[in-house]
């Protein structure tokens, strides 16, 4: 598949560019991805990898109680999405496009608003979010679920936060320097 699909963040685009090829695993992801999981239709309106991503994000934010169980689910629905050849690098790529295109969209301009639409939020705040959010995937999730077969989405999402920021890097080494700080002074 072309570096260019995997580049493309609107599904309707990557749709027509698959199927005018013959790569049968990217197929074999993007049915996965943009299906409902439980009729299996297609559906472009729901992208089963960010919302996967969104609920890592959640589940961090929340620190669930019962994280072994938490965890199970966690591993199932990877599994799901990773399909019949598991965590290889045409799923890599799949998440990664995922990832960007989550922070495409809730980034720098899709949080401008506050509660009700009401006001703007400065730019130095929606950074600090993004950066944030960032964080949570990379490092949050697989620390708190105690899952190294995160590790393939963790470096999706960081790579994938490193193409839509060119700080993503620093921000994300002094975001983790500061909260390991914080937990030990507990």
């Amino acid at each position: 598949m072309t570096d260019y699909f995997y580049r493309e963040i609107d599904p309707e685009k990557r749709k027509q560019m698959l199927d005018a090829e013959t790569d049968e695993r990217a197929k074999e992801l993007f049915t996965i991805r943009f299906s409902n999981e439980k009729t299996k239709e297609a559906d472009l309106g729901k992208d089963r990898y960010i919302w996967f991503l969104m609920c890592l994000d959640i589940l961090v934010r929340q620190k669930p109680f019962f994280i072994k169980r938490e965890a199970k689910k966690v591993l199932k629905d990877l599994g799901e999405l990773e399909g019949s050849s598991g965590a290889d690098e045409a799923f890599f790529k799949e998440m990664k496009n995922a990832a960007i295109r989550l922070f495409s969209t809730n980034g720098k301009n899709g949080e401008g608003r506050r509660l009700l639409g009401v006001g703007t939020v400065e730019d130095g705040v929606k950074v600090a979010d993004q950066c944030m959010d960032a964080w949570r995937l990379v490092y949050g999730a697989p620390q708190l679920l105690k899952l190294d077969e995160l590790e393939i989405v963790s470096e999706a999402v960081k790579q994938a936060y490193d193409t839509v920021d060119g700080q993503a890097q620093e921000r994300l080494e002094l975001l983790r320097s500061k909260l390991s700080g914080e937990r030990k002074r507990r």
